[in-house]
Formats: C-alpha cells, structure tokens, sequence
C-alpha cells in the first residue's frame, strides 16, 4: 500500500514565514499504479500558520496575471499577480517545489514537482481512493493536461491548510505535480492554473 503523510510547514521568505502549506507523500509499495512521489520540506522552510484575512480573499476574483515565471527546467509558465512574489527550493528527490505569494496578503499557493521513474499515469479521483484510503476527497474534478494526460482537482482535509485545501494533481512527461492552497484561495489557484502552459 502507498502510504500517506501530511508535511505542515511555512516558507521563509526574507526571513518572514508569509505562508503555511502542505503535502500528501505517495511513495511506491506494493499496488502498481505507477504513482511515485515522497516529499520533504527544505532546509529553508520553518514551522507556523498563517492565512489571508477575509477582505484579501474577497478580492481575489480581480486580481491581474500579468507577471511571467518560467520554469526551464520542467518546460511550463505560467502568470501570477505582478505584487507576488516566486520562490524555489530544491527538494530531496531530485524535484522542485515553487511558491507563489503576496507577502503582504499571505495569499499563496504551493507547487511540488518531483520525477515520477518516468512513467505517465492518469490521476483519477479512483486511483488516490486506492492508494492514499485515509485521504478525504470531495467536489472531484478532471483535469486534461497538454497531450490529453488527466489529472484531478479536489478538496481535501489537510490539516495544514487548517483542515480544507484544494488540489490539482497530475503528471506530465514523467513528473508527478502537485498543486496546493487553503480552500479559500480556490480563486487563485484556477487563475494561476488557467494561465499554465508547458513548452
């Protein structure tokens, strides 16, 4: 069985924690599903919770994506919000993790790309049933991926996003990605996801 973990941490930027975020690990085991993924924090990410007041939510739906991050080394861009900011860090499996955030706001979301042995798989809302079966999953949704890969958007009960997060997962050209944020900013996540694209 792969086993699920739940990582609560913050990423520190300009020595402030500005944003709390977390990850369901999958880890090979016995089912075949293909699905490879572990996840641990960088060195540079330090314990703590924070969340966006209710006026900064509320304001999501007019933000601008006018700003430009590419990522040359998993071939995607994408737009964010020209007063967020970008952060990288290296994670211990060869993969990368990006924050995208307001400083101020603490609106954010968090991206976790790691090398899936380079296997292409679907994600459904069956196969995390299967794999992760303490992992509540609601209001499920597919996603098609460039090349006609499926990938799923959900809510979940994270309890580092305070016990409800929404979710994009899906792999593409070998790597597993993984999409998270507090369920209140749903708003943004669409708004940065609909702008992805890859190379």
């Amino acid at each position: 069985m792969i086993n699920s973990r739940i990582t609560k941490f913050s990423v520190s930027v300009a020595a402030v924690a500005v944003l709390a975020v977390g990850v369901y690990g999958l880890s090979t085991g016995k089912r075949n599903s293909g699905l490879s993924l572990e996840y641990t924090p960088s060195p540079e990410s330090v314990a703590g919770d924070s969340i966006a007041s209710p006026e900064a939510v509320t304001g999501i739906p007019r933000f601008s994506y006018t700003n430009n991050y590419s990522n040359s080394r998993f071939g995607f861009s994408l737009k964010h919000p020209a007063d967020f900011k970008v952060t990288e860090f290296p994670n211990e499996k060869g993969g990368e993790t990006i924050i995208i955030q307001n400083p101020k706001t603490q609106i954010g979301v968090q991206i976790v790309v790691a090398p899936n042995q380079g296997q292409n798989i679907d994600i459904t809302e069956e196969l995390v049933r299967a794999e992760i079966p303490d992992m509540k999953i609601s209001a499920g949704e597919k996603v098609v991926i460039d090349g006609g890969g499926k990938g799923l958007a959900f809510i979940s009960d994270n309890e580092a996003f305070g016990g409800a997060s929404r979710e994009v997962w899906f792999v593409f050209r070998g790597n597993v990605y993984q999409i998270s944020t507090y369920a209140e900013f749903d708003e943004f996540l669409k708004g940065i996801f609909g702008t992805w694209k890859f190379n």
